[in-house]
């Protein structure tokens, strides 16, 4: 009886050991699952805080486009400059960097897939002077920009794919962009529009055909 009894919890034994370890590799899964899940949520929160950020970015810097007008041009023109690829424009600096003079930015994709935002301060007499490039977002693999809003010697408010020298800033800017192949990010259409189309701070020196108190 004594054998039988020592066989019997020795099975007991081996049977609750099974058990254990069954129960604690499925714990150790469920720990690996929700790690992964966890891990994917945050990927996900940093991907769509990236994509807020640059958007919050370019709003403020295109809705704070500057529309100065060079008057000694026949006919003038305003100073911004776009196509679907690129746009240069002015703008005061980001709140960081205020007060200073207006920077001349630049908006491009560069070969590499980095969404940029060059800048250059206004007064600056050398190209590389104070030179700050702000990557906005990698990976992107094309930028299609948009320009609404009447032009030369059509009157017709209407999306266009080219924006240079015309008289005044366009009423609104649409900013598109398509990641590489895989890249499940999407970006919603950026649509701004400028504050001020028309140069409203020039007063017009007739005879110097320029704004006074500029240069």
């Amino acid at each position: 009886m004594k054998s039988a009894s020592a066989g019997f919890a020795l099975v007991q034994l081996l049977a609750s050991l099974v058990i254990l370890g069954m129960l604690s590799l499925l714990v150790v899964q469920g720990l690996a699952v929700g790690r992964r899940v966890w891990e994917r949520v945050d990927a996900h929160a940093a991907s769509a805080q990236s994509l807020s950020s640059a958007q919050n970015d370019l709003r403020d810097r295109l809705e704070h486009a500057f529309a100065r007008t060079d008057y000694q041009s026949s006919p003038p023109y305003v100073d911004f400059g776009g196509d679907e690829t690129s746009a240069d424009f002015l703008a005061p600096p980001a709140d960081s960097g205020r007060p200073a003079a207006l920077r001349h930015y630049i908006l491009a994709v560069t070969a590499g897939g980095d969404l940029t935002l060059t800048s250059q301060s206004d007064l600056a007499s050398d190209t590389r002077a104070d030179r700050q490039d702000q990557v906005l977002l990698r990976g992107v693999q094309q930028l299609d920009l948009a320009y609404f809003g009447p032009a030369g010697a059509d009157p017709v408010a209407r999306w266009r794919s080219r924006w240079r020298q015309q008289p005044g800033l366009p009423r609104l800017i649409r900013v598109r962009l398509a990641f590489r192949a895989g890249d499940p990010r999407q970006w919603p259409d950026l649509i701004v529009a400028p504050a001020a189309t028309i140069d409203s701070e020039c007063v017009l020196d007739v005879a110097l055909h320029r704004c006074r108190g500029r240069e």
